[in-house]
């Protein structure tokens, strides 16, 4: 399958869309994988960097919300969600808005408009360094993907990605369960 059909192109952009939105405002999730295949499945060239800009500007939108959020939120609810979330970024030493751009590298951080708004960092300049880091991570990622594509048969690009997307997901479960694992431990002794 392509996307050759001018109607295709439409919804699987604003799939996109809402894919990084989802990631960025409400819950850590796979976008590179409707990315890839985006990438991947384009006759176009001019389709992988409008999906680039696409996923900037979700996850920009995304962090921006929750920051709005964040900010307004009151109640027990949202302190309770500060406070964990400040004990975790004291524990992997997010101090500054540089954490962004290793966060783009190595997501270890999740809810990142939550963090700007917790950690008091300067709002433009954070949300400059969401879209830098998106610009940097999925560039290449839909360089890579091209290259490849046209150096591979699709079915083996296609097989090589997703597996490389899937292991990153499986990755990221299992560093999340060992991390709670030895909070769990931590705190029962």
């Amino acid at each position: 399958m392509t996307l050759d059909s001018v109607s295709e192109i439409p919804f699987s952009l604003f799939g996109l869309f809402l894919a990084f939105l989802a990631d960025a405002a409400f819950f850590p999730f796979a976008p590179e994988i409707p990315f890839v295949a985006v990438v991947m499945t384009a006759k176009s060239a001019w389709i992988p960097p409008i999906a680039v800009a696409i996923s900037i500007v979700a996850e920009v939108v995304g962090t921006g919300s929750l920051y709005v959020l964040m900010r307004l939120g009151k109640g027990p609810v949202f302190d309770r969600v500060g406070r964990r979330l400040i004990g975790y970024l004291d524990l992997v030493r997010a101090v500054g808005p540089s954490t962004i751009l290793w966060n783009r590298a190595v997501p270890i951080i999740p809810f990142m408009g939550a963090v700007i708004c917790i950690r008091r960092w300067p709002l433009a300049r954070s949300l400059g360094l969401v879209a830098l880091g998106g610009l940097l991570r999925y560039g290449a990622l839909a360089l890579a993907v091209r290259v490849a594509a046209n150096a591979a048969p699709r079915g083996i690009v296609a097989a090589i990605s997703f597996s490389m997307a899937g292991g990153w997901i499986v990755f990221n479960i299992a560093r999340e369960v060992r991390r709670r694992h030895r909070q769990n431990r931590v705190g029962t002794q």
